[in-house]
This record gives structure tokens, C-alpha cells and sequence, in this order.
């Protein structure tokens, strides 16, 4: 009997493994979670200091090398290390553009 429970347990871990195969990345089901509850609003911010339309800025930050953490709720996403090509994107924006879909991609 605890040999058909194991079984059972491990093929319900392969269907659910399976099943968000199937629906998409692990990334967009966590952003579009994450996006819903915080209630802050979506701030997406040019190191000139420009803010941008959030549409504008996952496309922008899509063609960067990648983002990194650099605080609790700020990604910074740029080309290169010294790059002046920063964009700065608060928890909730940063949730948007990978539940909407856009390869932000954190390095």
C-alpha cells in the first residue's frame, strides 16, 4: 500500500511539472502572481532620469544583457557594467514585463 502512494505522489509531481511545461515558464506564473498582489505602482526609470511608459521600458530592458537586484523591490537592468544605458524598474514593473511575456532576463 505505501508502494502505490509513493507511486501516485511521484506521478503527481511529474504532471504537475508537466503541466506548467505546457502552460509556459515557471517565471511568467510567479510574475503574473507577484504582479497581482502589489499594489504599488509599476515606476520604470532611464539613469537620465526619464521615466518611461511600462510597455516602453520592458522593450527596452528585452534588448539588455540582463537585470540584477539591487535592492529589496529595484532592479537595475543594463548592456554592460559600465554601461550608461541603465534602466531602473521597481518590483511591480519588473512583475509586468515577465508576466506580459517580455525575456527579461536577470544575470
Amino acid at each position: 500500500m505505501k508502494l502505490i502512494k509513493a507511486v501516485n505522489l511521484g506521478l503527481l509531481v511529474i504532471a504537475i511539472g508537466l503541466l506548467i511545461f505546457v502552460t509556459g515558464s515557471l517565471d511568467k506564473i510567479t510574475g503574473a502572481i507577484s504582479y497581482s498582489f502589489d499594489q504599488n505602482p509599476t515606476k520604470c526609470t532611464h539613469a537620465f532620469g526619464t521615466e518611461l511608459e511600462i510597455e516602453s521600458c520592458c522593450f527596452q530592458v528585452e534588448q539588455l544583457i540582463g537585470c540584477k537586484k539591487s535592492s529589496k523591490n529595484l532592479y537595475e537592468c543594463k548592456n554592460s557594467i559600465d554601461s550608461e544605458n541603465t534602466f531602473y524598474l521597481n518590483q511591480k514593473a519588473f512583475n509586468y514585463c515577465k508576466k506580459s511575456g517580455y525575456d527579461v532576463k536577470i544575470s
